[in-house]
């Protein structure tokens, strides 16, 4: 199964052609913030219990690109960088979980004085998304003063 040997070689660059490790295609950033209408023009109640406002930072976006490598030199060879294993099936088929998320048996420890078949930025890592709330209040110090 080792047949077509695409080799990683540090004399061979077009071979590494491939996504940029800051790659992110899909991001989307959304900020609110919504003045509260409790209390308005209600004297001293406003100062107290008014100048409430709510607000919302989110941000969505999809995994960067990554290399998968291996840690063990069989190349015999001075590396030019980190080392890849041999690609042997669907690097994204199966795992899903937390604990295997991608088919770590897709790849395989390269032969002896070879160089491994797996491309650079192979799998993609995990998108996430963090939504951050905020409650805020304004404080009038004066006419033209205030804080929050």
């Amino acid at each position: 199964m080792r047949g077509n040997r695409r080799q990683s070689q540090s004399f061979n660059r077009h071979l590494d052609r491939s996504l940029s490790g800051s790659d992110i295609p899909h991001r989307a950033l959304i900020s609110a913030v919504y003045a509260l209408p409790f209390f308005k023009d209600h004297g001293w109640l406003t100062m107290v219990l008014g100048g409430w406002k709510a607000g919302v930072i989110a941000r969505f976006q999809s995994g960067p690109p990554f290399t998968v490598t291996t840690a063990n030199n069989t190349t015999n060879a001075f590396s030019a960088g980190p080392l890849r294993p041999d690609l042997i099936g669907d690097p994204r088929a199966g795992g899903g979980t937390i604990a295997r998320w991608f088919n770590t048996d897709a790849f395989l420890q390269p032969a002896n004085f070879t160089f491994g078949t797996s491309p650079r930025s192979v799998l993609r890592g995990p998108g996430y998304s963090i939504v951050d709330f905020s409650l805020l209040k304004d404080f009038k110090i004066n006419e033209r003063w205030k804080t929050e």
